[in-house]
Order: C-alpha cells, then sequence, then structure tokens
C-alpha cells in the first residue's frame, strides 16, 4: 500500500509539473522541480545519516573488539 502512495504522489508532481509547462511558465515549472528536489535531497541526507548511525551502533555492539 505504501508503494501505491508513493505512486500516486510522483504521478501527481509529474502531472503538476506538465501542467505548468503546458499552461504556465516552463521557467516557473523547471524552478518549481529544482526546489522539490533540493528538498527531497535534504531529506534523504537525513535518512542515510540517520542509517548510518544505527550500523555504526549495531556493529559496536556485534564486533566490539574492532572498537576499542
Amino acid at each position: 500500500m505504501k508503494q501505491f502512495w508513493r505512486w500516486l504522489g510522483a504521478l501527481a508532481i509529474t502531472g503538476v509539473i506538465w501542467a505548468m509547462c503546458e499552461y504556465g511558465s516552463v521557467t516557473v515549472a523547471v524552478v518549481t522541480l529544482a526546489g522539490m528536489v533540493a528538498v527531497l535531497d535534504v531529506n534523504m541526507k537525513e535518512r542515510f545519516d540517520q542509517i548510518g548511525k544505527a550500523l555504526e551502533m549495531q556493529s559496536k555492539k556485534v564486533f566490539p573488539e574492532l572498537w576499542d
């Protein structure tokens, strides 16, 4: 179900960007898309940092001799 909502969200974003290009300004559509990518990039970096910290904590539990 989660994949369905992601797919639907991507479809909606694509439709909005297409409509902006078709009926509005291409420049505004490109700037909007770039802003959305920048926001998603920040969220992904934060998520990867959290995953990295969790993996480090787990490896310290499993292999404590490597962290001395």
